[in-house]
């Protein structure tokens, strides 16, 4: 096992195993909040970190599946942030048929940090401010969902290695 501390004294990471598991390898990380100002910094160190062990999984670094697990993660941690309480865990896993897997999950949810799960169509979607993160992140995904995890939940996706089908 290895450390990894993300920049910044308010968010720490702890780097599990990047072993061959039975899906194939995996990364995993932990971050902290101190609820403080520098909470809102959480989501651009997670997609640091993703595109940095993505890279570490084998998926390049300039590829239209790194760009759509970008935003995805931007999307997911972000609600993780807004909506629940206690950490977020990511995990990035590239499985054995190939595809990357990330997982976030959030620990000691609210009642609020239940995924709303009403997806807009592209017209919807383009006339909203905000509530558009589970719509962005099905349109970046070949699959996805959203599963009770203890006392929180966990959001997964497998990042689409091809841009998105309908018109942003």
């Amino acid at each position: 096992m290895t450390s990894q501390v993300l920049s910044g004294p308010p968010v720490h990471a702890v780097t599990g195993s990047s072993s061959p598991t039975e899906t194939g390898q995996s990364h995993s990380t932990l971050l902290a909040r101190d609820h403080g100002e520098h909470t809102r910094k959480i989501p651009g160190r997670a997609r640091q970190w993703a595109l940095d062990h993505a890279d570490a999984l084998g998926y390049g670094p300039t590829s239209t599946l790194v760009d759509n697990l970008e935003l995805i993660v931007a999307e997911l941690v972000t609600n993780a942030v807004k909506y629940a309480q206690g950490p977020v865990h990511l995990t990035l896993s590239r499985e054995c048929s190939g595809e990357l897997r990330l997982v976030v999950r959030d620990n000691h949810a609210t009642e609020k940090s239940t995924p709303a799960m009403v997806l807009h169509d592209s017209t919807e979607a383009a006339d909203k401010t905000h509530g558009r993160g589970l719509w962005i992140v099905q349109q970046l995904s070949t699959s996805w969902g959203v599963e009770r995890s203890g006392t929180g939940h966990l959001v997964w996706s497998r990042p689409s290695p091809k841009p998105p089908e309908e018109p942003w």
